[in-house]
């Protein structure tokens, strides 16, 4: 890769990684005014808008009835319900908390990788180790460091 395109793909990623981290702060900020049902909605509406100018080449693909459900259950669970869980969960929580068990995603995708795709287990072995050494990156229940 030239030495110019990686800076650029280095600026984009840095990018990128703020504007995800932001996802957090803001579902903080707006979770006593705004319900998690309606900010997962408002962000399905607002990513089809670009999500069709990209696609209008494709858009006349033909797609098998018996596929349709696949679908509706990838934009249903995949991403209007995990959106939602994950404000259900900043709300409860807290934005930095919901932050570190999201970032166990990787672990969830290699486990279910394993299990349905038959993904090699030694890759399985080091997200084991990560997955059960995250628990010592939570809080403890008692937070005695606080003024009160």
């Amino acid at each position: 890769m030239a030495r110019s395109n990686q800076k650029l793909a280095f600026a984009l990623l840095f990018f990128t990684f703020f504007i995800w981290g932001s996802i957090y702060v803001t579902g903080k900020m707006i979770s006593d005014d705004v319900p998690a049902s309606l900010v997962a909605c408002l962000r399905c509406v607002t990513a089809m808008i670009p999500l069709y100018f990209m696609s209008r080449k494709h858009l006349k693909t033909k797609i098998d009835r018996k596929d349709w459900k696949y679908f509706f259950l990838v934009g249903a669970l995949g991403y209007f319900l995990t959106v939602q869980m994950i404000q259900l969960g900043i709300a409860l929580t807290g934005a930095s908390m919901a932050a570190l068990i999201n970032a166990m995603t990787p672990v969830a995708g290699t486990i279910l990788a394993a299990i349905f795709l038959g993904t090699n287990a030694s890759a399985l072995y080091w997200h084991w180790r990560g997955l059960l050494s995250s628990p010592a990156a939570l809080p403890p229940r008692e937070r005695r460091w606080e003024l009160r």
